[in-house]
């Protein structure tokens, strides 16, 4: 016969006393505060504004035609046509938009199934009872499971929105 003991009483109401206390703590307004200028608005001309500048300390646009080597022509122009920065920020847009709704599919319920079909043959010569003694048998089982997790401390509306803003980032290297 169990007793139970009112020792431990005091200490889980401790427990959940400063549970209660610490929840109140949790900020629940935290957003961000950053916001990602147009790329198209971005000039750099601006940037020297009123700062003379000599045209001549610039190199053109296409310099090393001044050496008159047609191989390094022909290298530089493939270079620039395959040059995989672009397809490289494509695909870094094309991930950070995965992450995202990576995490945005953690605030959803989640569904799980499994199907499990075994077919065993039980020995006649061990602890198996006589009736299934040297027979085959199928055993099937299915399972279904359905879950949610409660974001009470925000975790994944904080990792929702840390991701998207990286993919705001992302979409800005992109331009």
């Amino acid at each position: 016969m169990n007793h139970y003991s009112p020792r431990g009483l005091p200490q889980i109401a401790v427990a959940l006393v400063a549970m209660l206390i610490l929840t109140g703590c949790v900020p629940g307004d935290l957003k961000t505060s950053s916001v990602a200028s147009n790329p198209t608005s971005l000039t750099s001309s601006k940037a020297l504004e009123g700062i003379p500048v000599s045209k001549a300390n610039w190199p053109h646009e296409k310099w090393w035609h001044a050496f008159g080597d047609t191989q390094l022509n022909q290298l530089i122009d493939e270079a620039l046509v395959s040059s995989p920065t672009l397809r490289g920020a494509a695909a870094r847009v094309r991930q950070a938009d995965a992450i995202q709704g990576m995490a945005q599919a953690q605030q959803l319920p989640q569904l799980d199934a499994n199907i499990v079909s075994t077919r065993q043959r039980y020995s006649e010569n061990g602890t198996t009872p006589a009736v299934m003694a040297g027979t085959w048998q199928t055993v099937n089982q299915d399972t279904l499971n359905v879950s949610y997790e409660l974001d009470f401390w925000s975790k994944n509306r904080a990792a929702v929105e840390a991701a998207v803003g990286r993919t705001k980032a992302m979409e800005v290297d992109r331009y």
